[in-house]
This record gives structure tokens, C-alpha cells and sequence, in this order.
């Protein structure tokens, strides 16, 4: 079972890598409303994935079975790939990367902000994932199944938003405004949650997910609006996303355990708060209209 996470993780990670690249390469300069489309694909799949899991396991027989049947659509996947390869048949390749690039971009003021921001509002998204339906019940006194419904409307929001942020965001040199409006929205739903769990849990779960919907095809755009061809979108979406995952893991496990060190959820909401502060700052920096350095 370890050894095939391993590499059905390693399939995921480097199909991410590379869509924005792809996206860039196949589009120019109309590359951020495609963009939009790939991550509302990614955000509805996802989604469908998780609330279809067990029913198609149950209605397999076993989650052996339920495995099969997705690997039917890894296989339908894998033919669009080989598509899209046989299509760029013959395209130029890009650039070899300057000497020490893939080091270098770990130091560049760009590449930094827009790798911490896409990891923070990560770690905020797959907090949200992880404890949300049970922050909810035991705070704000709703049942199990309300629960439940409320992540799956906050986690829903993302796909329509997928699909406009990238196109309008992508339409100025600059993007503060947006990264605002994806992330207000989350400290306002952490603060409700910290002082008023009850007064309107859908509200909270509401602007959370609004805010994360924002957040996420903000962050994918930003990797192809700060590089300057197909190359430098391709080692900046490399390092955005292992990073940044990286420092997503510790958002979910930072929560659950302070929840079992004290009993409750507030210190983990206040990590959390302070997490989207971090998102906020990291942000406004990555949004500023300037482009990675040429020796990255």
C-alpha cells in the first residue's frame, strides 16, 4: 500500500508540475484563462474523487475493486497525455536552464514569495480538508451529516471560481487586489469560528471556502504571470509546488495535534490565523508586477 502511494504520488506531482508549463507553452499569452479551466478541472475531479470513493467501492464489492475502476480513468488521462505529446511533435524545445537556475531559484525574491504563497494558502486549504466537518460539529453544535454538507459546499466553491479567477486576475500587471479577496475571507471565517462557533456556521464555512476558491488558481496563475518563457514556468512550477506541499503537510498535522494536546480547537485555529497572515504577506509580495531573474 506504501510503495503505491508512492507512485500514484509521484504520477500526481509530476502531472501538476507540468500543466502549467503546458498551459504556457501551448497558449502565450492566453495561457492564465486556460490555466483557470486545468485547476477547476483539478478542483471539481478531486472532489468527485472523494465523494464517490466509498460508493464505488461498495458498489464494486471492495476498495480493491473501487481502484480498478479508477484506474479506467488514469487510462483516459494517459491517452490525452500522449495527445498532447504527439501534438508538440517537433515543437522547439526550450532553453537549456543557466548554470546553477535550479538552485539560484530557491534565492530569487520572486520565486520565494509565490513558493510560500501557493504553501500557505495550501496549508489553509488542506487544513480546511482535513478538520473543518469536525471543527463544526463539536464548536458550532451541528451534526455529523450537517457537517459533512457544509465542507462539501465550501470545497464546491472552487471549481466555478477555478474557472474566472485566473482570466480576470491575469488581466492586470499586478495582483494584490485578488490576493486580498482570497484571503480576507479566511480570516474572517477563523475569527468567527474563534469567537461566535454558533451565531453562523454556514457563513464560516462559506467564506472559508470562497476565500480558499480564490486562493488556489491565484497561486497556479502567478506561476506562469512571475516567469519569463516556458523553461522558467516549468523550474518555478517545480519549486512552488514540492515546496509548498511540503509546507501544506504540516498545516493538517500541526492542528490535529495541538487538538490532542489540549482538548480543543482554538490554539489550532490560531495557528491557522496566523498561517493565513503569513498567506496575506507572502502574497502581496508574489503579486507585485515583476518577474523572476533572468539567471533563474
Amino acid at each position: 500500500m506504501f510503495a503505491g502511494t508512492v507512485l500514484l504520488s509521484g504520477g500526481i506531482a509530476v502531472g501538476n508540475v507540468l500543466l502549467p508549463a503546458v498551459a504556457r507553452a501551448e497558449y502565450g499569452a492566453r495561457a492564465a484563462v486556460v490555466l483557470g479551466v486545468i485547476t477547476a478541472a483539478m478542483s471539481g475531479s478531486a472532489s468527485i474523487g472523494a465523494g464517490l470513493a466509498r460508493p464505488m467501492s461498495s458498489a464494486a464489492g471492495s476498495a480493491s475493486a473501487g481502484l480498478l475502476l479508477w484506474g479506467a480513468l488514469v487510462l483516459v488521462a494517459l491517452l490525452a497525455m500522449a495527445a498532447l505529446t504527439r501534438a508538440r511533435r517537433g515543437a522547439p524545445r526550450p532553453e537549456a536552464a543557466p548554470r546553477g537556475a535550479r538552485t539560484a531559484i530557491l534565492r530569487d525574491p520572486v520565486a520565494l514569495a509565490v513558493t510560500l504563497f501557493f504553501g500557505f494558502q495550501s496549508l489553509s486549504f488542506y487544513s480546511m480538508l482535513t478538520w473543518l466537518a469536525d471543527v463544526l460539529e463539536s464548536g458550532s453544535g451541528v451534526s455529523p451529516v450537517a457537517a459533512g454538507g457544509l465542507l462539501a459546499v465550501a470545497t464546491g466553491l472552487a471549481v466555478p471560481l477555478a474557472l474566472v479567477v485566473p482570466g480576470l486576475a491575469g488581466r492586470r500587471p499586478g495582483q494584490q487586489p485578488w490576493v486580498l479577496v482570497g484571503t480576507v475571507p479566511v480570516l474572517a471565517a477563523i475569527a468567527g469560528l474563534l469567537l461566535a462557533p454558533e451565531a453562523a456556521p454556514l457563513l464560516w464555512a462559506v467564506l472559508y471556502g470562497f476565500g480558499s476558491g480564490v486562493s488556489f488558481p491565484l497561486s497556479m496563475m502567478l506561476i506562469v504571470a512571475r516567469s519569463r518563457d516556458v523553461a522558467q514556468t516549468g523550474r518555478l512550477s517545480a519549486t512552488a509546488q514540492s515546496v509548498g506541499y511540503l509546507l501544506a503537510a504540516t498545516g493538517p498535522l500541526g492542528v490535529g495535534l495541538l487538538h490532542d494536546a489540549t482538548g480543543a480547537w482554538a490554539p489550532g485555529l490560531a495557528l491557522m490565523f496566523g498561517a493565513v497572515v503569513l498567506q496575506l504577506l507572502s502574497g502581496l509580495a508574489a503579486a507585485r508586477p515583476r518577474f523572476l531573474s533572468p539567471a533563474v
